[in-house]
């Protein structure tokens, strides 16, 4: 939302401005999948186990980062943490080797999710106007995700292999995108109302990322106040967490010096 570069009003300062935020980010859904392939200890017999992601309800998520410009040139970062759980009972909520288990049979299984996502990314002013500016931004993305998840079926078990009545798995995947995106604002720079936008699409260990923020702030000579809405999103067949969608409200305050 405030995800914007520093910069001075006109965008041509030739001194140092730099910008610091801390942000409550507050996503009201989680989606995406995973799925846990048997580990070496799994009993014989043992099948992958696919949850959605929607078992979690995230509280809040820690986002930060720092920005610096000189002239039209600055540099970005941006970083996301998590790290929260989530239990569901009720037929339907696990799937075994890729199937639904029998609507009688009831499961219940604890979800943990903790992940961290880190920007760094070169900044180009390119539109200067102190009423309009607009950044172009090129770096990239870090991520590490990890999930764990236990399980527990009951009810009618017949359809299920007895390995697969309980059990314990986790999984991981960390890597680089290359991302580019676009930020920048409608309003001033300083005292007065504002309407701050970001967006950026990546690729590279992942098959597609790309994130959207939007909001309304407010702007003093020391810093801003801002409320928005923010997105990110991770598609990635290839691997056991195959998708992750963060959504919701986040509130933004930010320094500059």
């Amino acid at each position: 939302m405030a995800d914007r570069p520093a910069g001075a009003a006109d965008g041509t300062s030739e001194t140092w401005i730099f910008q610091a935020y801390v942000s409550l980010f507050v996503p009201t859904t989680v989606s995406g999948t995973t799925t846990f392939p048997p580990e070496s200890s799994s009993p014989p017999g043992s099948s992958d186990v696919r949850v959605s992601d929607s078992l979690v309800n995230v509280n809040s998520a820690f986002v930060g980062g720092l920005s610096a410009r000189h002239g039209r040139w600055g540099v970005y970062t941006d970083l996301i943490y998590m790290d929260v759980v989530g239990t569901r009972t009720g037929p339907g909520v696990v799937e075994i080797a890729g199937q639904p288990v029998d609507i009688q049979t009831t499961a219940t299984a604890r979800l943990g999710l903790r992940d961290s996502y880190g920007l760094v990314a070169g900044t180009y002013r390119l539109v200067t106007d102190p009423n309009g500016p607009l950044d172009l931004l090129f770096g990239g993305r870090w991520f590490d995700q990890h999930r764990t998840l236990d399980w527990q079926f009951s009810g009618n078990v017949v359809s299920v292999p007895p390995s697969m009545l309980s059990g314990s798995r986790s999984v991981s995947d960390s890597g680089w995108d290359a991302i580019a995106g676009v930020t920048g604002r409608f309003g001033p720079t300083g005292h007065g109302w504002f309407a701050p936008y970001y967006l950026d699409v990546g690729t590279g260990k992942s098959t597609l990322v790309w994130q959207v923020n939007a909001g309304v702030g407010y702007g003093w000579d020391w810093g801003e106040l801002a409320l928005g809405w923010r997105y990110m999103h991770y598609d990635n067949p290839r691997q056991s967490i195959e998708s992750v969608g963060l959504n919701g409200p986040v509130i933004v305050i930010l320094f500059r010096w």
